[in-house]
This record gives C-alpha cells, structure tokens and sequence, in this order.
C-alpha cells in the first residue's frame, strides 16, 4: 500500500487559530467601566446639578 504525500488543490498554508490571538479579544484587555474613581465623582457632581427636588408642597398641590 502506497502512501500520498501531496495535498489537495483546497489545502491552504495560514495562520493557525491559536496563533491569531489578538489583544482586543482578550476579557482582560479592556474594563467594562474605564472610569476612574475620579472620573466617577466628577460625573456625580456635574449630574447631582441637574437634579430638581421638588418640595411635598409642589409635588401634591397642596
């Protein structure tokens, strides 16, 4: 019995997928929130000044 050493005409030579690991698939590559504590303290300052408390007076007509 004769063994076959050539490849099919659809056989091609690339990159294996273990070796197109790329950082920006990675879980750890970026974080959901990139904020800061900074940053998050800023946001809830310029957002608190947006905020209407209306009085029980106002709110219920009375």
């Amino acid at each position: 019995m004769s063994t076959c050493d050539r490849r099919g005409p659809l056989s091609r030579t690339g990159t294996a997928q273990p070796d197109r690991d790329i950082a920006e698939r990675r879980a750890d590559h970026f974080q959901l929130d990139e904020r800061d504590v900074a940053d998050l303290i800023q946001f809830g300052r310029r957002f608190a000044r947006q905020i209407k408390v209306l009085s029980e007076r106002r709110c219920c007509g009375r």
